[in-house]
């Protein structure tokens, strides 16, 4: 269910962050999709591996469950780490941008950029404004 879950959601509501779904839902379905993605590469790898090392050694290769059950929780742990990333309110950078022949009225003008930001379901009023107000309060003009 989860790895046709974009699929899905086009289909249903034309969107993957469609209004119809609770941010929960929407949340754990992200989740979900990125570990069966990333479960699937490393399992394809494990198996690389396995094999190359089948060939090398001339024999079967057993590979304990254990393995391929702690690369299962490694492939949630890290889709995990990457909805909570995804879903945070942004960090302000700072990046200086040294202009050849600036003219000196522009010399410490600062700009700042805010793109792609899917404000949805998924990105609500709140974290809207959490990301404003720390826009607002980074002091960019």
């Amino acid at each position: 269910m989860a790895s046709q879950y974009h699929f899905w959601s086009r289909l249903s509501s034309g969107s993957v962050f469609a209004p119809e779904f609770p941010r929960t839902v929407v949340i754990l379905f992200n989740w979900a999709f990125g570990a069966i993605v990333l479960l699937a590469v490393f399992q394809i790898l494990l198996d690389l591996g396995t094999l190359a090392t089948m060939l090398v050694r001339s024999r079967s290769v057993h590979v304990p469950d254990g393995v391929r059950f702690a690369i299962a929780g490694l492939a949630a742990l890290l889709a995990a780490i990457g909805v909570g990333n995804a879903i945070r309110v942004p960090p302000i950078n700072d990046i200086e941008v040294a202009i050849r022949d600036l003219p000196p009225e522009f010399d410490g003008y600062r700009i700042l950029q805010l793109t792609d930001l899917h404000i949805s379901r998924l990105f609500p009023e709140r974290w809207a404004r959490q990301t404003v107000d720390r826009a607002n309060a980074s002091g960019s003009t």
